[in-house]
């Protein structure tokens, strides 16, 4: 069993503390909205956002039968029906939380990827999209393994995969991308997907993800962490290191664009006209950094030194609709060492299950 299921099987109280401490690092961070995707037995990631007192997008996995997931090359996968009842089952979630906590909770579907959802399943996921009108998220493209897999059961890719059951557009966000030529990110911008880019957790691996690949050809961008520790400041700092590595030019993916991606641009892919922007009429979603600090001296222009030099320590207070999530640096709700150390005991469990089972050393 691959760790993240494994660690399915840890007490609901074990794994509310590991989402408490994720989403506390993500308000620290300066996320002030966050689009999620988690396996459906994590429902209270919900409650976990609400109480912290975050806008959260949830997005509930939703995966086709086991044989299909595994990457099984056959016929195997969800029948028609069955989608349809998979999908009829997670719209429980857009019944129970959406436009909760005061509007701060939307549901999104979450079909989890390309090569783990059959066309059934899509085209279940795309009809219940144009009932609800809610946002679709899934991986895709997003390794060597999962294009090859798609050409040995489909002869396409990702992309003519999505588009023949009707999921790329405007209303859909792709996670990673990586594996896209030219002509394909061509395609994509024309259709109005918008991709999740996750730079530093593929920089880890060894992989590029640039943004700007998809900035400079008119793909709407925003930027995530894929679980990667979520000190978005960095995030967006990586963001344009990559980026400028891969293209060898250091003119490109300066601060300030980063800045737009992180905050308008992000919001225009949620379709938000009311986020990421301080004027009448807009959410009163603000995130003071301290920029009197040391380490960011001399200051000529704050844009430049948040991006380049700041981090999340940098963070001071942040709101959402008004209301504190954080402040004096200390979240307005919640102990931070009590679920650090209770997350910290969950993780271990886990590890330690894994090493009896003989999957790490």
């Amino acid at each position: 069993l691959p760790l993240a299921a494994m660690a399915m099987e840890l007490p609901p109280e074990d794994l509310e503390a590991i989402v408490e401490l994720g989403l506390l690092e993500v308000a620290a961070s300066g996320a002030t909205t966050v689009v999620e995707s988690f396996r459906q037995s994590q429902a209270m990631t919900f409650d976990v956002a609400a109480r912290l007192g975050l806008r959260f997008y949830g997005a509930p996995y939703l995966f086709s039968a086991a044989s299909y997931a595994a990457g099984d090359t056959g016929t195997g996968g969800t029948l028609r029906d069955d989608a349809r009842h998979l999908v009829a089952e997670t719209l429980r979630f857009h019944r129970d939380y959406d436009g909760g906590a005061d509007g701060r909770l939307k549901f999104v579907l979450g079909p989890h990827a390309v090569d783990t959802c059959d066309a059934a399943l899509l085209a279940a996921v795309r009809d219940a999209a144009a009932e609800t009108g809610c946002l679709v998220t899934l991986h895709a493209a997003q390794s060597a393994g999962e294009r090859q897999i798609m050409m040995d059961r489909h002869g396409e890719g990702a992309l003519d995969h999505l588009t023949r059951a009707g999921l790329l557009g405007p209303g859909t966000i792709l996670a990673h991308c990586i594996h896209l030529d030219d002509t394909e990110i061509g395609r994509m911008a024309d259709s109005g997907a918008a991709v999740a880019s996750c730079p530093t957790v593929f920089a880890r691996g060894g992989d590029f993800a640039p943004y700007w690949r998809f900035k400079r050809r008119g793909v709407r961008v925003g930027l995530g962490t894929d679980a990667y520790r979520m000190d978005f400041i960095t995030e967006m700092r990586n963001a344009g290191l990559v980026s400028k590595l891969e293209e060898h030019a250091g003119g490109i993916a300066s601060a300030h664009d980063l800045l737009a991606t992180a905050t308008v641009d992000a919001a225009a892919i949620l379709g938000r006209s009311d986020l990421g922007i301080l004027r009448a009429g807009a959410q009163a979603d603000i995130v003071i950094v301290d920029l009197s600090r040391a380490s960011l001296q001399p200051i000529f222009d704050p844009v430049k030194s948040l991006v380049w030099y700041a981090s999340a320590q940098d963070i001071d207070t942040v709101l959402v609709a008004g209301n504190f999530v954080m402040r004096d640096r200390m979240p307005a709700t919640g102990d931070p060492a009590r679920v650090a150390a209770k997350a910290g005991r969950a993780v271990r469990k886990v590890w330690d299950n894994a090493r009896a089972r003989g999957l790490i050393s």
